[in-house]
């Protein structure tokens, strides 16, 4: 059962943080030794790792966090799937109260799963929102939106929440379009709304930008199409990284009856 409450929660058997080495821990030190991680994850940490210091890879907040140590990974089934949905909702609502203690300015959580069938972008972006569907669907009965952010996507201030608090996305599968995004295993990158803010009171924010936007255009060829502002454009079109004709719209409706219960999870 979830607790109603992120601050009571505690990292689960599949969360991992990275060693000062890069080997994976239990997020959990408390944890038995039986849950140390396995090859798989083990190897899709590794990838991932390798994936980001490249030279050519764009995102230096990326670069930051697993420079510090300060990600936090975990390995799912289906993305979308029911189970996947449950556990990856109480993963993230531990991490949204834990963020500040691992990093305050990198702290990235990663959300791995076992996909292998999704072959194109459409179907994955479906997936990808009905995850975030139904985990909206089990946060909101513990806890409302961000009230600092929209919960329609089509509004240009929108960003996921969870617990409470605001999560840009950014989705990864082998298939993407823009090579920095395709990653050998469907992935979500959850990194919270207040580091961008963060960034913006320190002056840093502009310069962080425009480093992460020449960069893509160096390794693209041509800038991306989706990046804009906060506030500007609505910020879900970004997180499965598809074009899309304007207007557009996810399939995710937010809830404004917090009682309404999971039954309807599929």
């Amino acid at each position: 059962m979830i607790s109603t409450k992120s601050d009571t929660l505690t990292p689960s058997d599949r969360v991992y943080a990275p060693s000062e080495n890069g080997t994976l821990l239990l997020a959990d030190t408390n944890q038995d030794d039986h849950s140390a991680p396995g090859p798989a994850i083990n190897a899709i940490n590794a990838a991932l790792r390798a994936f980001i210091s490249h030279d050519a890879y764009p995102c230096v907040g990326a670069k930051a966090a697993l420079n510090k140590s300060a990600y936090r990974i975990a390995q799912y089934g289906g993305l979308g799937r029911h189970a996947s949905i449950v556990e990856c909702t109480h993963d993230l609502q531990w991490f949204a109260s834990a963020a500040e203690q691992i990093d305050p300015r990198t702290a990235s959580f990663i959300a791995v799963f076992n996909d292998p069938d999704i072959n194109n972008e459409v179907e994955f972006e479906e997936k990808l929102w009905s995850q975030l569907q139904g985990m909206h669907d089990i946060d909101s009965i513990s806890y409302d939106w961000d009230p600092a952010v929209a919960s329609d996507p089509s509004e240009p201030d929108f960003s996921f929440s969870i617990a409470g608090r605001a999560f840009f996305i950014i989705g990864m599968y082998p298939h993407a379009s823009r090579e920095s995004r395709r990653f050998p295993y469907p992935t979500l990158v959850f990194n919270l709304h207040d580091q961008f803010e963060a960034m913006r009171e320190q002056g840093k924010y502009e310069s962080i930008k425009t480093t992460i936007r020449d960069r893509e255009r160096q390794l693209e060829g041509k800038p991306n199409p989706l990046l804009a502002d906060f506030g500007t454009r609505s910020e879900a079109q970004q997180y499965a990284g598809r074009a899309h004709g304007c207007p557009w719209k996810p399939a995710f409706t937010p809830r404004t009856n917090t009682t309404q219960r999971t039954e309807n999870i599929e």
